[in-house]
This record gives C-alpha cells, structure tokens and sequence, in this order.
C-alpha cells in the first residue's frame, strides 16, 4: 500500500475478531459517554468515529429483536445513552423475553458477536477506526455486503448456459490471490455425494436437528448416517446420538449456541461412500415461538469459517488426512433466504477462506437443479472457469 508521502507501507492485518467483541463488551459496560477513556484495542479511532461505526454495524443488524437489542445493548436508543450498563442489559433482555441472568448467559454474547461481524464486514480504516462505508449511513442494509471481486449479474447469453440438471458435476477453475484453486459443484442431494471428507450440514442454534424423515440438508445427513439392521430398522441413529452428547457437554439442551458453531460428528453408515466426518452449523436462529427460523448474512460467513477451522484443528487426526469439504446451499431452506443472497454469501465466504488457506480441495451440492445453474452462472460471472 501507498501513503501520502509515496512511500511503501505495510498493510493493517485484519483485527482479531476475539479482540473486537472484547472491545464491544468493554463499550458495552462503560457506556458511550466514557468512550473517549476507554482506551479501546481495536476501536480506537476518535469517539465520533467509533460512534458512528457502532451505529451503523446496529443499523445493519434490521429492526427486529436482534438489532434492537444491539440498541440498547450499547446506549444507541434515544434517550439511554447515559443508562447504566445494569439497566440497558435488563432492557435488551425484555426484546427477547427472558431474565436479565438467561440474557447475559446466552443471547447478550450473541448480540455482541454479531456487531463485530458487521463491524468486519464494513471493513476497519486506518488506525483501527471504521472505514468511510460503515460510517457513511446507518440505513445499511444486511444486503449490502461486498461482490466477489470481478463478479457481475450474468447477462441474458450466460443464462442458457451450462443448465444444471440432476446428477449433474462441474468442476471449475477458481483463481483466489495467486492460486488456482478447482471446486466442484453437484446437482445432487449432499447426502449421495461420495469420497469426500466432510460433509456439512446446517442446524438451528440449539441444535435440535430435523426429524428423520423430513426434507432437509440436515435430515438427508441423518437418515443416511444412521446404521440399520438387515430389515432396515433403524439400530443407531448416529447423528442424533453424537450431536446430544456435544450439545451436553457444551452447556446442555437449551442452551442456544453462538449462530455459525459447528459441531462435528461421526459420518456413521456414510463411512461407506467415503465420508469420515460431518459438520453441523448452527445457523438458523427460531423466532415467533419456533413456528419460523432467521438466518443472518454473517452468520453464513462465520459457519464457513467455523468449518475450516474445525477440519483444519482436526485434519491430521485422520490417516490419511483430511483434504475435501462439501457445503450445501446455506439459510435457502427453512431459513428463509432468497437462493441468490444465501449464494452470494456462501460465494463470498469460500473465497476468502480459500484465500487464506488453499489446501482444501471444495464441493457444493444442490439437490434442486435451478438453484445449481443460478450458483454456476453466478461463480463463473465472478471469474470461475468451467473446465470439467
């Protein structure tokens, strides 16, 4: 990078995000009135920057529980910029109906998470303060994130192109930085895809996962994985075993864990098509009594994230090792998100993990062919070559 005086200058690595949601929570205890004291690690630029960035990570977050809470969370609702950090928590807690104790437990980490994932994904200028695109507005929309770079809307020729159909592989040359990586995309349920290391699945946030014989990703991933007797009985059904025995030993059953945690599992009878683990990401969060599930843009980014680095932690576990990862279309399912955002996330979140580790060798599986052919025009309008 070039500076003002035409000298070279070194980059500013991307903060931690460990390090901004420790910020945010000393904000969050101090108040905005004691910004300029706090002498914040990543949010360190003057009082009015920071406000402003904070106000629009907030904005990004909609208008529903989530952002609202965030609201008060950090003194942003009119008129309790100044409460004491007790009463905007107790505040914060009745958006979603729970005790002041429950609410710092469980959902106050998550509100806190999901403002430093705005915060990232605006981008930091320089000496740790927001960029002039988080400041500009706090009307940004979830909407708005970034374009794989050299990505455009396929024009009206690319749409009779390479049309999908069941059964269906593609396999594409992808250039991430100076790499040429190749990703292979399926027209198939994830489930029947064969010799791939890890297989992903999406679940809610407690994961509760899909009954047995419904339609998702996650209840495919189940049905297959469960071992049966000669008759086809089910003896053991291993994803729902090994997913109870993780949710017990990471704060128990209702307990919501952090949306884009993955917990990994046995593949169980998927062993047999070369499967040797599946990861489930908690992505989907209930709302309205459970009758409908959100599913927010970061929340897709950081289960992308979640999935490499848990294949990364556990990769040399395995002889020989781990190499190959398929995902499925997240939050277009019960989720609710239109197929082309959750595409442009679930686009925008490999790349960059390829970017920064290009050993992985990466599948997606569509079972509905027109969602596949929308991904293939969308990946190669964004600079991927169909070579296979």
């Amino acid at each position: 990078m070039v500076g003002e005086n035409g000298q070279t200058v070194p980059e500013r690595a991307a903060p931690s995000f460990d390090v901004l949601v420790a910020d945010l929570q000393t904000l969050r205890q101090s108040g905005l009135v004691e910004l300029r004291r706090l002498g914040l690690t990543v949010l360190c630029g003057t009082p009015v920057a920071v406000e402003q960035a904070l106000r629009a990570a907030v904005g990004a977050l909609g208008s529903g529980r989530l952002g609202t809470a965030a609201q008060y969370t950090f003194g942003l609702a009119q008129g309790t910029r100044d409460w004491p950090a007790q009463d905007r928590r107790r505040r914060a807690a009745q958006e979603y109906g729970l005790s002041v104790e429950r609410f710092r437990r469980q959902q106050e980490r998550i509100v806190l998470e999901q403002v430093a994932e705005q915060i990232l994904a605006f981008g930091l200028g320089e000496a740790g303060t927001p960029g002039p695109d988080a400041a500009a507005s706090t009307e940004t929309h979830r909407d708005q994130w970034p374009e794989p770079v050299n990505a455009a809307e396929p024009t009206e020729a690319a749409a009779t192109e390479n049309e999908a159909t069941a059964g269906d592989e593609f396999e594409f040359e992808v250039t991430v930085g100076a790499a040429r990586e190749t990703m292979f995309v399926h027209v198939l349920p994830i489930e029947l895809t064969r010799d791939i290391d890890v297989l992903v699945g999406t679940s809610n946030v407690y994961f509760e996962i899909s009954r047995i014989f419904g339609g998702t990703v996650s209840a495919g991933l189940r049905r297959a994985a469960a071992r049966t007797d000669p008759a086809g009985r089910i003896v053991d059904d291993v994803v729902q075993r090994e997913l109870a025995a993780w949710v017990a030993e990471h704060g128990g059953p209702g307990t919501a864990a952090p949306p884009g945690t993955v917990a990994p599992t046995g593949p169980g009878a998927l062993a047999e098509r070369g499967v040797r683990r599946i990861y489930h990401a908690a992505v989907a969060v209930p709302v309205d009594a459970g009758t409908r599930y959100v599913v927010d843009d970061a929340s897709i980014v950081r289960a992308v994230h979640a999935v490499f680095a848990t294949a990364v932690l556990e990769r040399d576990q395995f002889d020989p090792p781990l190499t190959s990862l398929c995902f499925p279309l997240i939050g277009a399912g019960r989720g609710g998100l239109p197929p082309d955002r959750s595409i442009r996330m679930l686009w925008l979140a490999l790349r960059e993990e390829l970017r920064r580790d290009s050993s992985w060798q990466v599948h997606v599986a569509l079972r509905d062919s027109t969602v596949a052919t929308r991904l293939i025009q969308y990946i190669t309008a964004g600079g991927a070559r169909l070579i296979g």
